[in-house]
């Protein structure tokens, strides 16, 4: 007969199972509260939801001993505080305290069993009652609130904490390396050591990060643009180090991809270019957080790329992606360059591909025009001669596909080539004598010499 204990486990289970959909739900509205609520704030960079896993509500039961505490597993599931996780993670330690008090600006209302409610949702309720931070059976600070949210036929619990990225880090060192490592039990006091230590270490790591941040927030003031590419050098290597660090793990292959990283950020950053430049140190910090997180993730570099059929929005841009669709997965370094980003964006491959194909197109304009600002013609034969430029280089781009045509340094040679190539117009009849093939020529030349 199976004892009763595992009996109260498996019950417990098939309920959390049963429930799934509405915790799923729970989570979230959670996920979409705290999000929109904190958006604002400079501080704020990601929130994180999570439903206890099986696994951790067996081990929950038994390692706290509920069994003997309620009759029933539903009374214990109906008490368990953090069936649901939410985690508000911000950028710097000192940060996180900001980020709890704004908890009470958003929860002023208290109610009859001493929980704040909010008027921005009447259905999530947040204890905030107890002094914060709370300290932890390892004797680290945390921000851990108690909370409920209404689901339409009950309440639900859920846990909020809030966590630097530092925090985050050791959370995960602490919580997989000693909470769930038993072994570690035998020698509790020199692990223990050990980690106070790296704890210790993360924190002078934090004040650094801080300190940087500071710092890129004044550096060059008075030239934005500057800031702009140190900002992206900066998060160019980091990407550059940190896939291909995942690429060996995978592979036991090193790949030079230096290039291509600083393409992928230019790529990043030009999605984003409506960002004002006062705020690129901000969103600096925000895909950098976004690239460390991905770190901690394993990646298949040995799957192709599968995607459906789709078409894009111009003739232009479809000649473009039918002569590039074949690369991605036959050429290396298109195929690093798309897994990366999809890694780092976290989006579907034909969103990410057309977005790429339009900042191809954007690029390949903007330095056509550049190279004919100056030339003796009207704007009316200037857009004429723009048009057919552009469509020429992007036929020749389709004919080689090679991605480092499309660094900087590749682009700035594209504008010089098509600027001396405008020089032979030094009146509006001579756009009659003009050949396209000519400057394709000449980029040939410095291209491929």
């Amino acid at each position: 007969m199976r004892h009763e204990i595992f009996q109260f486990i498996d019950q417990s289970a098939d309920i959390l199972h049963r429930n799934n959909r509405i915790y799923e739900s729970a989570a979230h509205r959670l996920d979409r509260f705290f999000s929109d609520s904190f958006s604002w704030k400079d501080s704020f960079l990601n929130v994180h939801t999570r439903i206890k896993s099986e696994e951790s509500l067996r081990e929950k039961i038994l390692r706290q001993n509920l069994f003997s505490q309620y009759e029933t597993p539903e009374d214990m599931m109906e008490d368990i505080h953090d069936i649901i996780g939410i985690r508000i993670e911000c950028r710097f330690i000192a940060e996180e305290r900001e980020i709890y008090e704004t908890l009470f600006q958003l929860f002023t209302e208290e109610m009859e069993d001493g929980y704040f409610s909010s008027a921005l949702n009447e259905g999530i309720r947040m204890d905030l009652n107890l002094e914060q931070p709370q300290y932890q059976k390892n004797g680290f600070e945390i921000y851990k609130v108690d909370g409920k949210v209404w689901t339409g036929s009950r309440m639900i619990n859920f846990e909020l904490q809030i966590k630097s990225l530092v925090n985050v880090f050791w959370g995960e060192i602490d919580h997989k390396v000693l909470y769930k490592n038993y072994n570690y039990m035998m020698t509790e006091e020199f692990f223990r050591e050990m980690l106070v230590s790296i704890k210790e270490n993360l924190w002078v790591i934090d004040k650094r990060l801080m300190q940087l941040y500071r710092q890129i927030e004044t550096m060059d003031s008075r030239n934005p643009n500057t800031t702009k590419d140190q900002l992206k050098l900066m998060l160019s290597k980091l990407i550059h180090d940190v896939y291909i660090m995942k690429l060996r793990e995978a592979t036991g292959v090193l790949f030079d991809f230096q290039k291509p990283s600083n393409l992928i950020v230019d790529f990043i950053f030009a999605k984003r270019r409506r960002v004002p430049q006062d705020q690129y140190a901000v969103y600096f910090v925000q895909a950098l957080a976004k690239v460390q997180r991905r770190q901690r993730s394993p990646m298949d570099f040995t799957e192709g790329i599968e995607y459906p059929r789709f078409s894009m929005d111009n003739p232009i841009a479809e000649g473009l992606k039918e002569k590039l669709l074949p690369y991605v997965n036959r050429d290396f370094k298109w195929y690093l360059l798309f897994r990366i980003l999809l890694d780092i964006e976290q989006t579907d491959f034909v969103t990410e591909f057309k977005q790429f194909v339009e900042y191809m197109i954007s690029t390949m304009s903007y330095r056509v025009e550049r190279a004919m600002h100056v030339a003796p013609i009207s704007e009316r034969d200037k857009k004429r001669m723009h048009k057919v430029l552009l469509i020429r280089l992007i036929e020749w781009y389709g004919e080689h596909c090679e991605l480092d045509y499309l660094t900087l340094d590749h682009m700035r040679v594209v504008e010089q080539t098509t600027a001396e190539f405008m020089e032979q117009i030094t009146r509006p009849e001579d756009l009659l004598d003009v050949d396209p093939d000519q400057l394709v020529a000449k980029l040939h030349q410095r291209f491929e010499p």
